[in-house]
């Protein structure tokens, strides 16, 4: 048995079918010409993304230059204050919990983490806006605000038994650098697609479909990254075709498809 055994759907040309279609053969380049526009037709539908909307051509009007300016002002001052409070609770932290030798080695230690961040940040930004994005950069950069977020939680818990509102302060201390870091990747992917509008864009699978079959969903999201898939709905019909494939041969060799055939 080999994976190209597939089921012979079509049936056989019938004989009289087959003379008939000869003698008009004749009008087959006529017959063809629809065919041509309606792959003109598919062609131009293609180029829209998955939501059936037009590419957009990446240039930004007056507008929406002011609109992102504002957006970059309001993403800095979220900076500026996690920045703040960050420090205060992770220098304290270090100083009280970590055995650092002083305050101000806590505060070293507060300030390498933050600035080590942020130009980490500034590097990602700047490569994608110049075209060339380096992957790998974004992992470090949420390692290290996993850590600050662990240690803004940690400088609000409490010294003795627990109660539910130390479960609430411990989280609100983690709230603005989740908060930065989130933001920073919707200005990630922002950039990217306006500076390379023509990207495939990945398509994103339905919340819906994670809570109702996760596991399921959870094989799709890896196939579609093995090979390469950005389009959810191709993705779907090559897992319904990967299926029906799959029970044919396991009608055809009586449920044994391990391929000792």
């Amino acid at each position: 048995m080999t994976i190209t055994d597939w089921p012979r759907t079509a049936a056989e040309p019938d004989p009289e079918t087959a003379a008939a279609a000869t003698v008009s053969g004749a009008a087959q380049p006529v017959s063809r010409t629809p065919g041509t526009v309606s792959d003109a037709l598919k062609s131009v539908s293609e180029t829209k993304g998955a939501t059936g909307t037009e590419a957009s051509s990446g240039k930004l009007t007056g507008t929406q230059k002011w609109t992102a300016g504002a957006i970059v002002a309001a993403a800095l001052a979220l900076a500026g204050i996690g920045l703040y409070l960050s420090f205060e609770h992770v220098a304290d932290f270090a100083f009280t919990e970590l055995r650092f030798g002083s305050l101000g080695q806590g505060q070293l230690f507060a300030v390498g983490v933050d600035v080590g961040i942020m130009v980490m940040i500034a590097v990602d930004l700047l490569m994608a806006w110049l075209k060339r994005p380096i992957s790998w950069i974004r992992y470090p950069v949420w390692l290290l605000r996993a850590a600050t977020v662990v240690l803004n939680a940690a400088s609000g818990a409490p010294k003795g038994t627990w109660k539910l509102l130390d479960y609430v302060a411990a989280g609100a201390h983690g709230v603005v650098p989740v908060l930065f870091i989130t933001v920073v990747e919707l200005g990630r992917t922002a950039i990217d697609r306006v500076v390379r509008p023509d990207q495939a864009e990945r398509d994103s699978i339905p919340w819906l479909r994670w809570i109702l079959a996760p596991v399921a969903t959870a094989r799709i999201f890896r196939r579609m990254r093995l090979w390469g898939v950005t389009s959810y709905p191709e993705m779907i019909h090559r897992d319904q075709q990967l299926i029906a494939y799959e029970q044919w041969l396991k009608r055809k060799y009586k449920g044994d498809i391990s391929g000792g055939h």
